[in-house]
């Protein structure tokens, strides 16, 4: 009898044992989930944060390439001068020489912009140079319209009169003189005189490499130079 009292009391000794230590994983269990879930809820954010970012880091580059490529685009474009005898200068500022000379509406092509001058070229003589910004427009100067008096009235109502078309070789010959007339110097072409009388031969700009040398021959003028002259008369 002693003996069974004995193993009934470990029986229940074990029985418990058993049951505290199932309690005690049970409550481990449930203290280790939310901390797990904790950490999943922290990390996300930040990936999310991380993709954003990376996300918006191509849109910043295509921004700064696009920005550089407007940065060196260079402008070619057809502009207008503005006022009368505007010069036309080797450089950009005033102490560059005097390369000719525009009246109002000349047209010219705008090749680069630095600072207050632009440099541009001529389409009717060919030449490059540098003319101050406020003196150019990309609009055309108007004419000022002509008052309507009784004289003018009677001779409208009349037959227009046809202008004769003047022929190429005049043109060249009115190129010719106003690209000679542009040039500062007393040597522009070989078959001119200088101040003392003597032909200038090798001497002229037009016989010397580069600069800003005239038109001094029919042969250099173009078909296009001679079109570009047509249109403004």
């Amino acid at each position: 009898m002693r003996r069974f009292l004995v193993g009934g009391a470990v029986a229940v000794t074990m029985i418990c044992w058993l049951g505290a230590n199932s309690d005690d994983r049970a409550a481990v269990n449930e203290t280790r989930v939310p901390s797990a879930r904790i950490v999943v809820q922290e990390q996300n954010p930040v990936a999310g944060v991380s993709a954003q970012v990376s996300a918006a880091t191509p849109q910043q580059g295509r921004f700064s390439a696009a920005v550089e490529s407007a940065d060196t685009e260079e402008v070619t474009t057809t502009v207008f001068v503005r006022g009368k005898r505007v010069a036309l200068r080797e450089g950009p500022g005033k102490k560059f020489p005097i390369l000719d000379r525009y009246d109002a509406g000349r047209p010219v092509r705008l090749l680069s912009v630095d600072g207050e001058w632009s440099r541009v070229l001529d389409n009717l003589t060919r030449r490059e140079g540098w003319i101050a910004s406020h003196l150019l427009s990309s609009d055309k100067p108007r004419s000022e319209p002509k008052r309507d008096t009784p004289e003018s009235a009677e001779s409208s109502r009349e037959d227009p009169i046809e202008v004769p078309r003047i022929s190429d070789s005049v043109i060249v010959q009115r190129i010719i003189a106003d690209s000679i007339s542009g040039y500062s110097g007393s040597c522009p072409c070989p078959e001119s005189r200088d101040r003392a009388g003597r032909r200038c031969g090798r001497r002229s700009a037009y016989s010397k490499p580069g600069g800003a040398a005239p038109i001094c021959y029919s042969g250099d003028v173009s078909r296009a130079m001679i079109d570009a002259f047509r249109s403004r008369l």
